[in-house]
């Protein structure tokens, strides 16, 4: 008996360690990288920052550039290359948005690969800035002074954010391509962005499962994705994976347009809002499903301008935009904290096993509305129509309020003039009373003739 309980005792401490080392094996795969680890890395590029002047197409961008590409040297990551694309660098020619002058900016460009899949995923975001002088007796931005500036909110942080994604990338055993891109003159009309999807063929683009972009995720009380203007079976995919691991991130819709930042774009319809306005348009106009991730807080109604926190200045494209700055007012995590969780939000979205086939499916479906939704002249042809409506339907209501109007003026003149000739009629009793009945049977004669139709004639009568 002795024995037998000695041998389910063994039994049972075998199944106990196997259960306790499957479990810890289970959250090492789901986890792939610690806290720590990511924190650190996250750290690291942040010394990005450094780089204070990187205004589109200036040498100061052009140094952050190299910077970016030596750090990516250092990762899994190849380079890409092609016809276009030499040793991970885009070139590319723009007009500045600023000067008018015609200046060069690059892309960078590396690729993490996997066997036996055509499928890709694009992250990227801008690495450019600018900021401008805080007119403090003002309280505004002196838009003619441009300043130095980390430009933490405005893209360090997106920057040091996918540099630590890429260093890990590799951990966790994705089964599609990812391609991480760095944009040069983002802040110029989405310059570097606009550049790269021209070199998306029709083919490569039916591959593309979605681009994921980085946008001011350093500073903000929240964390916000963007999708598209419908629900969309992806859009409720990454709501749903995003919430079951309690992240806190926050999407945006078409419902919420009302609480988030609406600047004018170029149609005149001041329509895009702070979720329309980055990269990730550029790869939208294309018919590529986007996921775009941006901080802020928007939860107060409509804000005019960026809103980091409700009812304070705003950091982004200010000198203030540096991390002595931001730590000083919103705590020395501020930043950090909003890192990571976009870190995080990003690899949960792409470590789930059913990402790949959801995305593939809603490629398809979105690419004709994305095609709709950014066609500007359709826009143009709709807003034209909906004006010419307007008009014609205010034109048939006055009409039809014109004609009621003129029978009614009509009826109490004629009444008026019935009850004047009944006066002298006999009695005031039988006065009012004979007025009454004649007014009934005037006002029964009018409804009657206007619903009278003119009888059509008969084939043969002339």
């Amino acid at each position: 008996m002795k024995k037998f309980l000695k041998f389910i005792c063994v039994v049972i401490a075998m199944v106990l360690c196997f259960i306790g080392f499957s479990g810890s094996e289970i959250s090492v795969a789901s986890a792939a990288v610690s806290e720590v680890t990511v924190s650190s890395d996250i750290d690291a590029a942040l010394g990005f920052a450094a780089f204070t002047e990187r205004a589109p197409g200036s040498d100061g961008e052009k140094n952050a550039a190299n910077y970016i590409k030596n750090y990516l040297s250092g990762t899994t990551l190849t380079p890409k290359s092609n016809n276009y694309i030499a040793d991970g660098v885009q070139e590319f020619n723009f007009k500045s948005a600023f000067d008018g002058a015609y200046k060069q900016s690059q892309n960078i460009i590396f690729d993490y690969k996997v066997s036996n899949s055509n499928k890709w995923v694009i992250i990227g975001c801008h690495y450019d800035a600018i900021a401008y002088k805080v007119n403090e007796a003002f309280g505004n931005l002196d838009t003619n002074k441009f300043v130095a500036s980390q430009s933490i909110a405005g893209s360090a942080g997106s920057v040091a954010t996918l540099l630590a994604i890429a260093k890990n990338l590799s951990t966790y055993n994705l089964k599609f391509n990812v391609e991480i891109v760095f944009f040069g003159a983002g802040e110029s009309n989405n310059a570097g962005s606009e550049f790269y999807v021209q070199g998306i063929s029709a083919e490569e683009r039916e591959n593309i499962l979605c681009m994921i972009n980085l946008d001011s995720v350093a500073v903000g009380k929240n964390l916000y994705f963007y999708m598209d203007e419908i629900k969309t079976n992806a859009s409720n995919f990454v709501s749903k994976t995003l919430s079951d691991a309690t992240l806190g991130v926050r999407e945006v819709e078409l419902v919420h347009l009302n609480k988030v930042l609406t600047d004018g774009d170029e149609l005149g319809l001041g329509y895009y809002h702070i979720a329309m306005i980055s990269d990730n348009y550029s790869f939208k106009k294309k018919g590529i499903s986007t996921i775009s991730f941006f901080a802020g807080d928007y939860s107060d109604g409509i804000v005019i301008g960026r809103s980091e926190f409700a009812g304070q200045k705003t950091i982004c494209y200010t000198e203030n935009d540096n991390l002595t700055y931001i730590k000083e007012k919103y705590g020395n995590n501020a930043v950090k904290d909003n890192l990571i969780l976009t870190y995080n939000s990003i690899i949960q979205v792409l470590s789930d096993s059913n990402f790949a086939s959801t995305f593939d499916g809603a490629a398809k479906s979105m690419s004709a509305f994305n095609a709709f939704f950014t066609n500007k002249k359709l826009v143009y042809l709709l807003t034209a129509c909906g004006f010419i409506v307007l008009i014609i339907v205010s034109m048939i209501i006055h009409y039809k309020l014109s004609v009621k109007s003129y029978y009614a003026n009509v009826e109490v003149e004629f009444l008026s003039s019935v009850v004047k000739i009944t006066e002298n009629i006999g009695e005031p009793e039988a006065n009012e009373q004979v007025a009454k009945a004649v007014s009934q049977v005037v006002a029964m004669d009018i409804k009657k003739d206007k619903m009278i139709k003119p009888e059509k004639k008969k084939k043969g009568e002339k």
